[in-house]
């Protein structure tokens, strides 16, 4: 009777150092699984501040553009502005030519 007792644990001990053994396997393998999610979250981190950075410079281009367009548009209304004054300008001035060439071929001309 003991020595079934005995064999009995026996039995025990074996099926408890198989299920030991498969544990450790198991915990290996989670640990393992646990290094390569960790490596995964430190990539994905530094990719979303990379993509975190480029958004940032994105907008403060898109905000730089649109300063820039309102300069354009400025100096092109400024450009517009000057050309009419330039046109109003030679307009006065040939005015004014053809008023002096009307007036000197009005004068009698003193060496005849």
């Amino acid at each position: 009777l003991e020595l079934e007792r005995f064999h009995a644990i026996l039995t025990a001990l074996e099926a408890l150092r198989t299920s030991n053994t498969q544990k450790s396997a198991t915990v290996a393998v989670l640990s393992d699984e646990v290094v390569q999610l960790t490596n995964e979250c430190d990539t994905l981190s530094a990719t979303f501040s990379k993509e975190s950075a480029a958004r940032e410079r994105l907008q403060e281009l898109e905000r730089e553009h649109a300063r820039a367009l309102e300069q354009c548009g400025a100096l092109e209304e400024r450009m517009l502005e000057l050309t009419a004054d330039l046109e109003d300008i030679q307009s006065m001035y040939k005015a004014d030519i053809t008023q002096l060439l009307a007036q000197l071929s009005d004068v009698p001309n003193a060496h005849s």
